[in-house]
């Protein structure tokens, strides 16, 4: 029976060559292109940069469904002319609006647009390969793992999203991906200084540093503290406590309310959707394009973070025996799972960090559950499955009932896995 094998070398080549060429084939599918994520930081950049800076936190009523009417007449402005060409709310640190309004003037979006996808593009592809050092079992050729994340990069809902928004989560996730590659070498304040420009970008990094604080890699904890309160300090500075204000109010005005999406993939919706089903929660139009469930019960955001908390303490006790850098490994892509599905969002952009890791945990399985963990990332992912059912709410309620399940699938396998008696980290 023939056999086939790759030399180390050749296997690096073709993964290399693998995403170089998903990188250059999305670079021109993006050049010239609006997305509307990363216009939000832009507009805001111009309206800090013109002094109208009530307007950058301006959201519509409920903050879902697009621009806030006072937006409108700025994206025009900015050449935004169809549908496609607008822009959501700004949910950043002040800090990012200041740092870009310099550039606004000079620096179309069009122009900006492009010069952040020369970034972030292939920012995407390195986090697959800083995936691949955390979690590649050594059963899976880099290849392998790397046709994989191209078939995610190419088909998945989670990568069109990423991609056609330009957005910010693409330089979080490689950020985060790099903090545990440097703290895997020994680099610990790198690493630290790393996941606080993360979570200078967004907020939900934060959690990874509990991975620090449990290694007691205090260098790292240490410089991720004074990293993070330098980059605050400097947001406070640069913006005033107002700005911060208004952000701190947004984020509120997002945690009152559940939006039920194919794009939002978290327990909130599931949960509101069967309390409403059982009377135990007001009734909703599903009659419209959006469904968003109002008054969300203040209780359910703090039970979910303590669900999410007991299984993250559990399954790191498992753990406690396993080497460092495989330990380390195993929750962050626990991690990556439990932010936004315990999470008041989990936009499905998220989720391009655990489907990247997804092939470690599932490559080491025995065979016959593969195929099973296949289909049902196939299931959750696929564009073409999502994108007919965007505009139908029961249907977009039942799709996101399946990714639930089956990310709470893998995190229940993920967990047995730690704990199986014999097994040992590949």
């Amino acid at each position: 029976m023939m056999t086939f094998s790759l030399t180390p070398l050749t296997d690096r080549l073709i993964a290399v060559s693998l995403l170089s060429v998903w990188t250059l084939f999305v670079l021109f599918q993006l050049w010239g292109f609006w997305p509307p994520d990363l216009a939000a930081i832009y507009i805001a950049g111009h309206l800090w940069q013109t002094g109208q800076t009530e307007l950058i936190y301006a959201a519509p009523p409920g903050f879902f469904g697009g621009p806030a009417d006072s937006w409108l007449p700025v994206i025009y402005e900015l050449g935004g002319r169809t549908e496609l060409e607008t822009a959501f709310p700004y949910v950043y640190p002040p800090l990012w609006a200041v740092l870009t309004a310099p550039l606004t003037p000079h620096l179309g979006f069009n122009a900006f647009s492009n010069l952040v996808a020369l970034v972030q593009m292939p920012l995407l592809s390195a986090s697959v390969l800083l995936a691949a050092r955390l979690f590649r079992p050594a059963n899976l050729p880099l290849a392998g793992w790397s046709l994989a994340a191209v078939c995610v990069l190419f088909f998945s809902l989670q990568s069109l999203m990423a991609i056609v928004h330009n957005q910010p989560t693409v330089t979080v996730i490689f950020l985060i991906l790099l903090c545990f590659d440097r703290l895997d070498r020994g680099q610990d304040r790198v690493a630290g200084a790393v996941l606080a420009l993360a979570a200078a970008i967004k907020l939900w990094p934060v959690a990874f540093a509990v991975i620090l604080l449990l290694d007691r890699r205090w260098r790292a904890l240490a410089a991720f503290a004074l990293a993070g309160a330098a980059l605050g300090l400097l947001s406070i500075v640069l913006a005033g406590w107002p700005m911060h204000r208004a952000f701190l109010d947004m984020l509120g005005l997002v945690k009152e309310a559940g939006l039920l999406s194919v794009a939002n993939i978290s327990l909130v919706p599931v949960i509101m959707t069967g309390a409403m089903i059982l009377g135990l929660a007001d009734p909703v139009d599903f009659t419209n394009k959006i469904v968003v469930f109002r008054d969300v019960p203040v209780w359910l955001g703090p039970l979910l973070l303590a669900l999410g908390a007991a299984y993250f303490v559990a399954l790191s006790q498992r753990l406690r025996q396993w080497p460092a850098p495989d330990r380390r490994a195993m929750l962050v892509f626990a991690l990556s799972i439990l932010v936004p599905l315990f999470g008041p969002l989990g936009w499905s952009h998220y989720y391009l960090l655990p489907l990247f890791m997804l092939p470690g945990l599932v490559a080491r399985l025995p065979k016959r559950e593969m195929l099973g963990f296949a289909l049902g990332a196939a299931l959750i992912s696929i564009e073409d499955i999502a994108s007919p059912i965007t505009d139908q709410p029961v249907a977009a309620a039942v799709y996101t009932l399946v990714g639930c399940a089956f990310w709470l699938w893998v995190l229940w396998r993920l967990y047995r896995y730690a704990g199986e008696a014999g097994r040992q980290p590949a």
